[in-house]
């Protein structure tokens, strides 16, 4: 029931929390492992570890800043083709307006 725009942001001001813990949970977590020597058996897990580390950091800002742009984007594209149609078979009628 509320505009877009203020629901995205009441959204993220309400999910930034638990996903920024979890990813800096696992981020922490990785950094033994990361900086870790090789074990007896001459197993490096040095690049695991960065890509985790790499992954993690990557899919939260994804998750929390371009997510919601592309929703953004696509909602708006949405609205214009559905205004260009409504003009198109019902020359008329007025187009829609974001809420």
């Amino acid at each position: 029931g509320m505009d877009r725009t203020k629901a995205l942001l009441l959204a993220s001001n309400h999910r930034f929390r638990p996903i920024a813990i979890t990813a800096l949970t696992t981020i922490i977590g990785m950094i033994p492992l990361t900086l870790s020597k090789s074990s007896d058996m001459g197993m490096n897990y040095n690049s695991f570890g960065l890509t985790l580390i790499g992954g993690m950091i990557s899919g939260t800002l994804l998750t929390l800043l371009v997510v919601p742009v592309f929703y953004t984007l696509l909602d708006d594209a949405q609205l214009a083709v559905r205004n260009t149609l409504a003009s198109v078979m019902h020359p008329q009628a007025k187009p829609s307006v974001v809420k």
